[in-house]
């Protein structure tokens, strides 16, 4: 006959949770990293897209000020049409308010607490399976 001896190989409690609390602060650690790094490129994307806006604000009103001057040196029969300054700030205002994305979905704070709660489920099923199993083949 096969005599079961008690060998200790089952692990202990203490191993079993620290393991657990290192995984999980690791999964909180990289939740938060990708977070904040997907702020900071939206923010750059933003600021990107306002440089961009004021460069070809820049070069229109440029470009109507040349043109309303050039034409009011020369006299070759051309009309000149005044530019408003109050249409141009509508046009940018209306671009920059719809070139923003809207915010949805879940908060990444619900998105953490159902993987944590999930993971915390894991980890005491495993643990109760594994002390069962060892109870069994004691």
């Amino acid at each position: 006959m096969i005599s079961l001896k008690r060998t200790n190989q089952g692990g202990s409690v203490q191993t079993f949770f620290i393991i657990a609390l290192m995984l999980v602060i690791i999964t909180i650690g990289m939740a938060r990293f990708v977070e904040q790094h997907g702020a900071q490129v939206r923010r750059d994307q933003a600021i990107a897209l306002a440089e961009k806006q004021a460069k070809t604000d820049q070069a229109a009103s440029d470009s109507s000020s040349n043109s309303s001057t050039g034409s009011n040196s020369t006299n070759t029969g051309e009309v000149a049409v005044p530019s408003s300054d109050s249409s141009a700030s509508t046009t940018t205002a209306a671009v920059t308010e719809s070139s923003a994305l809207p915010t949805t979905g879940p908060s990444d704070m619900t998105i953490v607490n159902i993987v944590l709660s999930g993971l915390l489920s894991a980890v005491t099923v495993a643990y109760f399976a594994s002390r069962r199993m060892l109870a069994r083949s004691l």
